[in-house]
Parts: structure tokens; C-alpha cells; sequence
């Protein structure tokens, strides 16, 4: 007989021969025309199915995509295994002669060459010895459930880093049992005398009324993935989740004590998550949340925390409510948004979520509650054998519109939004109060420009957050931020970037304004209206690099807008200071008797560099040339030095740390007119 009773809709799956090819279950049943059970998959990857989800014209579901979906036996599918078998099977089983047969390199003649690994035993039996393991990665390889948990920290108690991309794991929550559609802990029901009680009678909220509610359905067992795991990890710092695709409840995470480091690629989270995400994580350091369509970043709910004391001794309901911050036996460093902890006494009958709903009406009518959770349990033995629950819960409320930036994240220092959907600057500026933050990753994403917020927007900030202080300033930490790849196309962008306080490593690659080939902006003129900058595009702009990029940049204005001051000074705010820091005069050559001692004080030093692959190597040749040589003549020239007459060419500026060189195709501008400086090295090649 066929076991399909493990396959559920919307359970994570992948190939029985490929722990790679991963997807969700979207169908478990019988398919028209063809005998037994089928299971519908939609897979993660475009491509690694056959059809969109439907077979001879019937529809058993809708697929990501035309090509995303099949329909596969039961037995061709994993349900996937736990992380200490992960960890097993990738620390502690052996190879096999065969797989050791496998391990080859090609000579020159192809003939395989036997690998022998030096020290690979030595190697294996260290990795092999669980409780010395530190760090471990067990990427692709079906993890779906951390398995038992004190087996957990028995086998790895010292383990520092995981590695857990491409895998099964969906859960964030507390373990426990799910009762008639109400959430309760498993240790703290089990086994006591009011178990039974419990089962038996309940509150109908919609009526007000407690009646005996028959239990129809019986007690369904749910486990965290990631709270489970790092519970029992208490040294882990650093947890790689990316390619897992998480569920959208995160109540019930418990406090991550422990973790630095978070990454959470192409997961699914959106900002809403991460906010509730942020009260888990107290001493959070690297943040990366690459690849989730975030296209903004919604400030749009504050958690209010209630804590809810259960207990048979209790006969009613009353409510208490207490100022200065939250009860001192709470582990989790969590806040009330006005700073108000709440207690709710309930009678032992009365633990329904619903319950807890009309309590929470009591002092938030004012306010537009999304939804309650449970966060945290804890019982507590009192008189009699009688159980006390401790329970917290959360409750998600409308945030006042004059919060407008993110709070907490205190020892943030790394947030990674690369390859999201982020398309207004406005939504970055609601991480500039993260005062820890040095380091803010915007590759692609849609961003068509920056700017620094102005001195009213500061005043806002301050009026709207009692806790900045009066020298608060924007961003004002942050040392490197990446925006390559985005749609940046102003001079605007590029000169706000001066005004934050100790920015000095920017990417601007491939965005409009800084590449050359779509007329933007050549590397010297970047480094030049960028003051402060030490970093640019990866490579490091030594003190030579900025001198002569000045220099060259200044003689470049000089050449298109001397007489234009007023244009100067509003297209070039760096042009004034530079001209006056370097002593640069006018260098245009004036006509008359002192003509000949102006182009003299003119002449450029270039090296020029033949690369034509028709005339051979040849070596370089130096020499001085007037700044107002157009490009076609200097091809002329090029033309005559190489001996080159019958070759059509093409002449290149080669600058220092820009990874390729600049073309120079406009035969009409002059050397100055292209910033070319002294010492630079023209490469001349042929066209192709």
C-alpha cells in the first residue's frame, strides 16, 4: 500500500534523488486518468517541473509558473530528516571506494589522475567528534525538523555557526499542542489535575457565556524549527537560514540570546517580520535579508506585551495594570511601545486566545489590534499540586503615524537589502536612527536616488522620538554603503553622499550615473566630487588617485564652463575649493607673443600603449602633447608613432583602480576637455 499520509498541502518537500530540487506540496489525491495517489508539487525553481499545475485540461492547482509544477509518486518525494541526521550524514558517514574513485584531475593528455587527500582521516575524525564541533554546514541536505532537542545539546553543545541554506525548515514557534484552535504548552497542561478540567469547559467569547465544548478533533502536536534549535545551541552566533522558505507567524519565537549574526536570504520575510523579529534578537550584529521582494519598509506595528497569570485559584477575571516597564521575572527583552507592562488574571477555565482578545478590549479600544499570540509560558507550582500558567502574549496594535522611523536593533551593525524591490529613498530613510549601523548593502534594488535628509527633516525626527537626542544625526555612523546596480542617474545623488557624517566606502557601479558608457560619470570625476570617500567601487583610492582625479577634474571644468561661473558653482560645489587648493590657473593658450610660453606650461606627459593585435607587441612611447589635442588628432598621431596607416583605431584611457578602461569616441573633445591629466596612459587597439 502507498503511504501518502505524511504529504500535507503546503508541506515542504524535496526529490527522493535530489535534495536540491526542493518545493511545496500544492496537491495530495488522484489525477484524471491515471491510477493511485499523485502528489503536486510546485517547485521552487523555474523550470525543474513539466506543466503550471494542470494535466489534460483539469486544474488540480496553480503553479508559480507554466514550468514549476509536476505531479510525483509518494516514494519519489522526502518529507526531508532532522538536523542531527544532517549532521550525521555530513560529519560522520565515510566515503566510499567509489567515491574515492571519483576523485580525479585531468592530465594533459585527459587521462584521469588519481586524488589522494593528505591528512583526510585526521580531518574526518575531528569533524567526526560532534562535541568538539564548532562550526557546521549542512546546506541542501533536507533538513525539516530539529529533531529531539536534548539530543540536540548533547551532541553539539559547542556549535558557534550553522549552516542551513537550501533546506526544509518552515517554523519559527515555540513547541506545543493545538487544542480546539487554541495554542497551550505541552509541559505545563500535561500531567496535571487541571488538565482534565480544561477539556471540558470553555468560554464561548462571541457569547460571554462558559458551556461544555465538545472536542471533535484530537491533540495535533506542532515544533518550532528555529526556536527549538536555538534554545538548545546556547552558543550558536551565527545561523544561516537563506533558501528556506519560512512561515509568515512569528509568534512565539523565543529570545535568541546568543545570535550575532542572522542571515535570511531569499526566505520570504517582509519588514513587517522583521520588526516583530527585532525583540528576539537583543544583540543582533549582521542582518542580511537578500532576495525578499521588500519594496518598503513599514513601520506600521507596535507589540504591546500583556502578561496573563492562569490559575484554578483564580474564580474571575480582573485586570491590573502597572507603570514602569515590563515584569521583572519576563526573560524576554521585550518593551511596551509606552512603556506600560499589563497583567490579566484569568481562572483556570478561561486560557482561550478569544478570552484574552476581550480582556485586551478592556484598555486598547482606542486601537486597531491585528492579532494575539502566545509568546511565553511558564508554569509554576503552587499550593496543592494546583498549576499557575505564566503565559505572555503579544498583541500587534496600528503604530501613530508620527513613528516614521525604525526603532531597536541596537547592536545592528551590517543590514544587507540587496536584490529587493526598493525603489524610494524615503523608505531607507527609515533606518537612519539605527546608531549602531556602519555597514548598509542597497545593490540592486530600483533606488533612482539619494539625499541627505535637511535640517527640518532632523527636527522632525527629534520632535517625533523623545529618546534622539538634540545632536542625533542621521545615519550617523555608517561607513559603507553599497548602492550598485540601481537606477541612480543625478549629480545631486552623488554630492549628498559628502554630507553623511563618515561615509567612506561607496559602490556606485552599474547605475546610469557612473557608468561612462550610458554617458555617465568616469572614475576620476566620481573620486573628485566625492570628498571623503576612501573606498570606491571596491578598490581603495590612494592619496596619488585623488590628487591627480582632482587636478584632472578641475582641468575638465575649466575647459567647458570658465566663463560660465554661476554654472560652475551650481553643477560643480567641489570646482572653487579645488582650484584654490591646487593653485590651478587658466591653461587655455592665448594668442600673441606670450602664446608659445602657455602651450609650454600646457603640454601633458601620455604614455601611449599599442595593444593591435595585426602589428605585433610594441613597445610604449611617451610624449608631451598639448591639453587642447583633440582625439582625432591624437589618433593621427597614433596613426604616424606605430607606423599603423592601413588600421582604423581606437584609442582607450587607462585609469588607475577602474577595472576597465574608458573610450574615448569623441574625435572633437580635446585632451582637457576629457580630463586626461599628466601621466596618463592612452591604450591604442584596432577595431574589431
Amino acid at each position: 500500500m502507498e503511504q501518502t499520509t505524511f504529504f500535507t498541502l503546503g508541506q515542504r518537500v524535496h526529490s527522493s534523488t535530489d535534495p536540491r530540487r526542493v518545493g511545496t506540496v500544492k496537491f495530495v489525491g488522484n489525477v484524471e486518468g491515471y491510477s493511485g495517489t499523485w502528489v503536486g508539487v510546485d517547485w521552487d525553481n523555474e523550470g525543474d517541473g513539466k506543466h503550471d499545475g494542470s494535466i489534460n485540461g483539469v486544474r488540480y492547482f496553480q503553479g508559480r509558473s507554466q514550468n514549476s509544477a509536476s505531479f510525483l509518486r509518494p516514494q519519489n518525494l522526502s518529507p526531508g530528516i532532522s538536523l542531527l541526521q544532517a549532521l550525521k550524514l555530513r560529519y560522520q558517514s565515510h566515503s566510499t571506494e567509489q567515491d574515492e574513485d571519483e576523485m580525479y584531475v585531468l592530465s594533459a593528455r585527459n587521462k584521469r589522475v588519481s586524488v589522494q587527500l593528505l591528512g583526510k582521516d585526521k580531518i574526518q575524525d575531528k569533524l567526526s567528534r560532534f562535541e568538539e564541533l564548532t562550526s557546521a554546514s549542512i546546506s541542501y541536505l533536507g533538513v525539516s525538523t530539529p529533531g529531539d532537542p536534548a539530543e540536540i545539546s548533547a551532541s553539539v553543545p559547542n556549535l558557534k555557526e550553522l549552516d542551513l541554506m537550501g533546506n526544509l525548515i518552515t517554523d519559527w514557534k515555540w513547541s506545543g499542542v493545538e487544542l480546539c484552535g487554541v495554542n497551550m504548552d505541552v509541559t505545563a497542561i500535561h500531567g496535571s489535575g487541571c488538565f482534565q478540567h480544561q477539556c471540558q469547559s470553555w468560554v464561548d467569547v462571541d457569547k460571554g457565556n462558559p458551556h461544555p465544548r465538545s472536542i471533535t478533533s484530537p491533540l495535533s502536536t506542532w515544533c518550532d524549527d528555529v526556536g527549538t534549535i536555538c534554545e538548545q545551541l546556547p552558543h550558536l552566533v551565527a545561523l544561516n537560514l537563506s533558501n528556506n522558505l519560512m512561515t509568515q507567524n512569528m509568534t512565539g519565537l523565543p529570545l535568541l540570546k546568543a545570535i550575532c549574526v542572522l542571515v535570511l536570504n531569499s526566505t520570504g520575510i517582509n519588514w513587517s517580520q522583521v520588526e516583530i523579529l527585532e525583540h528576539s534578537l537583543p544583540v543582533i550584529e549582521e542582518l542580511h535579508l537578500m532576495g525578499n521582494n521588500i519594496s518598503s519598509i513599514k513601520i506600521k506595528y507596535a507589540l504591546a506585551l500583556v502578561n496573563v497569570l492562569i490559575s484554578p485559584e483564580i474564580s474571575s477575571v480582573f485586570i491590573l495594570q502597572k507603570v514602569n516597564g515590563p515584569h521583572n521575572k519576563m526573560e524576554h527583552a521585550l518593551h511596551c511601545i509606552d512603556s506600560l507592562s499589563r497583567y490579566i488574571f484569568l481562572p483556570s477555565s478561561c486560557v482561550g486566545l478569544g478570552v484574552l482578545s476581550s480582556c485586551l478590549n478592556y484598555f486598547d479600544r482606542d486601537l486597531n489590534r491585528k492579532e494575539v499570540g502566545v509568546l511565553k509560558r511558564s508554569p509554576t507550582l503552587s499550593k496543592k499540586n494546583s498549576v499557575t500558567f505564566y503565559w505572555t502574549v503579544t498583541t500587534r496594535f496600528d503604530l501613530p503615524t508620527s513613528s516614521s522611523t525604525v526603532q531597536g536593533f541596537d547592536s545592528l551593525r551590517l543590514l544587507n537589502l540587496e536584490d529587493n524591490c526598493l525603489a524610494e529613498w524615503d523608505e531607507i530613510l527609515k533606518l537612519s536612527q539605527l546608531k549602531s549601523l556602519e555597514q548598509l548593502y542597497l545593490n540592486k534594488n530600483k533606488l533612482t536616488c539619494i539625499f541627505y535628509p535637511d535640517k527640518n527633516k532632523i527636527q522632525e525626527f527629534l520632535s517625533n522620538h523623545e529618546s534622539c537626542e538634540e545632536s542625533y544625526f542621521p545615519f550617523q555612523n555608517l561607513r559603507c554603503l553599497l548602492l550598485g546596480s540601481n537606477e541612480i542617474n543625478d549629480l545631486a545623488s552623488i554630492d549628498s553622499l559628502n554630507t553623511f557624517p563618515k561615509l567612506i566606502d561607496i559602490r556606485l557601479s552599474d547605475n546610469p550615473i557612473a557608468d561612462p558608457g550610458r554617458g555617465g560619470l568616469p572614475r576620476f570625476v566620481l573620486i573628485a566630487r566625492l570628498a571623503k570617500v576612501e573606498m570606491l567601487n571596491g578598490s581603495e583610492i590612494s592619496a596619488r588617485e585623488r590628487k591627480e582625479s582632482e587636478i584632472r577634474y578641475v582641468r575638465l571644468v575649466m575647459s567647458k564652463l570658465l566663463d560660465n561661473p554661476e554654472e560652475i558653482n551650481r553643477l560643480h560645489p567641489r570646482f572653487v575649493e579645488l582650484k584654490n587648493f591646487y593653485g590651478i590657473e587658466d591653461e587655455r593658450p592665448s594668442v600673441g607673443a606670450a602664446g608659445p610660453q602657455k602651450m609650454a606650461s600646457g603640454l601633458l606627459s601620455i604614455t601611449l600603449k599599442c595593444v593591435a593585435s595585426s602589428v605585433g607587441e610594441k613597445l610604449p612611447l611617451t610624449k608631451k602633447l598639448p591639453a587642447t589635442t583633440t582625439v582625432g588628432k591624437l589618433k593621427a598621431l597614433c596613426e604616424s608613432f606605430f607606423k599603423l596607416k592601413s588600421l582604423k583605431l581606437k584609442l582607450f584611457l587607462q585609469e588607475e583602480g577602474s577595472p576597465l578602461p574608458m573610450l574615448l569616441d569623441d574625435e572633437m573633445a580635446t585632451l582637457m576637455d576629457m580630463g586626461i591629466g599628466n601621466e596618463s596612459t592612452i591604450i591604442v587597439d584596432e577595431e574589431s
